[in-house]
């Protein structure tokens, strides 16, 4: 099977077959609430790959097994919130999940067999 790298699409490409809409409008639709528990990972990944200056023209991957490379040390964000997306009768606990894991291959699709923490820095992000 062969990989295909994404490219960085501009926001005003259109959408076939979506009666003129752009991708900035599915942008701002699947991704506008940063409260969300997936939007926000990346959101947080986004602030801190433009604090460190990594964001670059390339796409942001999903399945490497960190989040950003700066200096070549391997960077992983974590997020957490008090508050969510749905209604809640208290804040949330603020939890972190760093604990070891196998590590998977997404170009191979093969788990290891070790269990270790796969970054090299944990950056941990409270939206509050």
């Amino acid at each position: 099977m062969q990989n295909i790298l994404p490219i960085k699409l501009p926001p005003d490409t259109p959408i076939k077959g979506a009666s003129g809409a752009t991708i900035l409008d599915f942008w701002q639709w699947a991704y506008s609430d940063i409260l969300d528990n997936r939007a926000r990972g990346i959101f947080a990944e986004f602030l801190v790959g433009q604090a460190l200056g990594v964001i670059t023209d390339d796409v942001r991957h999903e399945w490497l097994d960190a989040d950003l490379l700066y200096n070549g040390k391997k960077i992983e964000v974590k997020t957490s919130a008090y508050i969510q997306s749905w209604h809640q009768n208290k804040l949330s606990q603020i939890k972190y999940d760093i604990e070891p894991k196998r590590k998977w291959d997404p170009l191979t699709n093969i788990v290891g067999s070790d269990i270790s923490r796969n970054s090299d820095c944990y950056v941990f992000c409270l939206y509050t």
